[in-house]
This record gives structure tokens, C-alpha cells and sequence, in this order.
């Protein structure tokens, strides 16, 4: 399997190896982490502790393994890409001899794939017709899964208030200030009985942010992990784009995405060839910030959910934005009527995508 950055690792990857693990434990799993600019750095340490993992082939070796190395390969077997670079995928499937299943991925390789496994119903259409399945979003898995909450997280007192910056701590210098404005200006001008939670993903811990701690108000209660229940106990989330928006649109709750584009511009990672350029000297401060406002000017939407629907899920604040005016968006979000609703087209996807691939793949290997 090949998967990217961090969104893939526990929202794709994670759910699926779950539920095959309570179908069989009679499979041997590679997990390909190719380069990626949205990579936290922490890809291989989470795939390494997931179940039925043998082999974590990372960044570094990548490269080696599919041109230099000579390797054995089992004689039935299946490369399933959940991210990435599709070039990585095809290569594996050349090397190993096995057919290739596509995860999430436009109808592009049609030569190459052998299977599409369609990830929304209203792109179904797209792919050819011997060469699609059906599956569902692997993430909404996570959210189909019912969970107790046993820890309350936040602080008595409503409305409860949620920040997530995301899983790269190199944009947390820059973030995390932005996010204590925000969280001062609604309890000092709009909410002075509010809580407010930031939320940080499992695999940090306390001590790689010390240097940070002094920018942390003691407003802002820290929690490390736990991102599903914190998500489940608010009554907003503030984030910034990535994967974890569509668990919160799936779940149900509002939110507001935040991309504020003022400071640390050269962090920002961008898809496709231009990510490579992170490499050639001066692109970082001069061009890059550049570049970063004009694609933000030009690209629709940043938050997932308004992308994979073409619509405004959650209300998006970008570029040279300040603290009041998400403060204005988050009170506006707070005091719409109505309840978040995702098109009805996609509620019609109802099954377990995480098991039906599950049982798609053990079917498969049974031949």
C-alpha cells in the first residue's frame, strides 16, 4: 500500500487495516510512504503501530527499494494506492507483477489501474465502467464507528470552542499565536462563559512544543489526542484545511476553516511539481509568498468538504485575514439556524467502506 501525509495514514489506512484484521490476519502488509510536502513527519512511527504491518518502506528508502533492490515478492498479492503519487503505485505494480487498485484518485492511469475504487457517488460516473467499484469514503468509516466519550475535555461552560492547527508543527509558530487572538476576542467581546480547547494530534507530545508554551494563553486548555471525542463534545471547530474537516462536517458539527497566509507564506505546502521547488535556494522567501497569493486567489476552495462538493460547507477565512475578522465569521457560523447538512447525494452511501474493502481485498486474495 502506498499512503502520503498524515490524513491518509489515520483516516484511510488506519480504518481499513482495522477491519482487516478482524477478517483474517493471514496477509503480510507493506506500507510505501513516498516524499510529500503535506507529510508531518511522523508517517512511519504511527503505520509502524498500526495491526497487521510487516514492512514500513519510508521517504528515504523509497527510491532504493523500487529501482535498486532485488526483492522476493509472494506469488498472489495487490497493491492498493490510498495516496500519494500515482508514479509510486505504478512502479509496484510493475516490480511485484500484482494488479493495482486506485483509491481516491481522478480517472487518470486507466492503462494502469486495474481497479478505481471510487471514493464519492457523485464522481462515479467519471471512471470507466469495467474498471470502478463503488466503495465510499474511507474516512466517514471513522464516523460511522459509534464511541463513548468517558473524559469531558472542556472547561464548564458553552459555547465550546475547539482549535485544531493541523499535524505539521512547522506552521505552529505562526498558528498557534493567530489562534490565542482568536480565542481572546470571543471570550473578552462575545462569550465570556465559553471554553476553549486546542486540540494537538496523538502522536505529539507536550515537550516538542515547550519553546511554544509561552504563545499558549491559559485560556486555551491544550489536549493531546483524543481529536474524535474533542470534536464530538464541541459546538464549533476552528481549523485549518486538511483531512480532519470532513470528520467534522461528517459529525455534524460547524466549523470554520482558517488559512491566514500574513506570516510564514514559505511554510505553506503546495501540491505537485510546485512543492519540488521547496529546494532551490531564495524560492522559500521571495517567490514562494508570491506564488501562495496568487493560487489563493485563483483556487475556489481550501477546506475539503466545500472542495469534494463544490459548495460552502464550512465558512473559509484566507489570506492577509486578522483575528476580529474570524471572530466575526465564527459568530455568525455559531448563530445560523439550520443544522450542517452535506448534499444528499452522498448520504445514500451508507455502508462501511473500511470493511467492504476489507472483504473486497480478503475475496480477492483467496483466489
Amino acid at each position: 500500500m502506498t499512503v502520503n501525509g498524515p490524513g491518509e495514514v489515520c483516516y484511510s489506512l488506519r480504518p481499513f487495516l482495522e477491519a482487516l484484521q478482524t477478517m483474517t490476519r493471514e496477509v503480510r502488509v507493506w506500507v510505501f510512504i513516498p516524499p510529500c510536502q503535506f507529510a508531518s513527519g511522523w508517517e512511519e512511527k504511527i503505520t509502524r503501530d498500526l495491526p497487521l504491518v510487516e514492512k514500513v518502506v519510508d521517504s528515504r528508502h523509497i527510491f532504493r527499494f523500487l529501482f535498486l533492490e532485488r526483492v522476493t515478492f509472494p506469488t498472489s498479492g495487490l497493491v492498493l494506492f490510498m495516496g500519494g503519487d500515482l508514479f509510486y503505485a505504478y512502479r509496484l505494480k510493475r516490480k511485484s507483477g500484482y494488479p493495482l487498485w486506485a483509491y481516491g484518485v481522478p480517472p487518470r492511469g486507466v492503462k494502469e489501474v486495474d481497479l478505481f475504487l471510487v471514493r464519492f457517488e457523485k464522481d462515479f460516473e467519471r471512471y470507466p465502467p469495467d474498471k470502478r467499484f463503488l466503495l465510499g469514503d474511507l474516512l466517514q468509516s471513522l464516523c460511522l464507528t459509534s464511541f463513548t466519550i468517558t473524559q469531558e475535555f472542556f472547561e464548564p461552560g458553552k459555547p465550546r470552542f475547539l482549535f485544531l492547527p493541523g499535524s505539521r508543527p512547522a506552521l505552529y509558530p505562526y498558528i498557534l499565536p493567530f489562534y490565542a487572538e482568536v480565542a481572546s476576542l470571543l471570550h473578552r467581546e462575545f462569550y465570556p462563559q465559553a471554553s476553549f480547547v486546542l486540540g494537538f494530534p496523538e502522536f505529539l507530545k507536550p515537550g516538542s512544543l515547550s519553546a511554544l508554551s509561552a504563545q499558549i494563553p491559559p485560556l486555551l486548555k491544550s489536549v493531546w489526542g483524543h481529536t474524535s471525542s474533542l470534536i464530538g463534545e464541541s459546538d464549533l471547530v476552528i481549523m485549518i484545511p486538511g483531512s480532519v474537516n470532513l470528520e467534522v462536517a461528517y459529525r455534524g458539527k460547524r466549523g470554520v476553516v482558517v488559512l491566514p497566509l500574513w506570516k510564514g507564506m514559505e511554510k505553506v505546502p503546495l501540491q505537485g511539481l510546485w512543492g519540488l521547488l521547496d529546494v532551490l535556494p531564495f524560492w522559500g522567501k521571495i517567490i514562494k509568498p508570491r506564488l501562495v497569493e496568487k493560487l489563493n486567489q485563483k483556487i475556489k476552495w481550501v477546506s475539503l468538504p466545500n472542495r469534494v462538493f463544490d459548495t460552502q460547507i464550512f465558512p473559509e477565512c484566507r489570506g492577509r485575514i486578522t483575528a476580529r475578522e474570524v471572530v466575526i465569521k465564527v459568530k455568525e457560523e455559531l448563530e445560523r439556524k439550520g443544522i450542517l447538512g452535506l448534499p444528499p447525494i452522498e448520504k445514500r452511501v451508507t455502508r462501511n467502506a473500511a470493511e467492504l474493502l476489507a472483504e473486497k481485498v480478503c475475496a480477492f486474495l483467496k483466489k
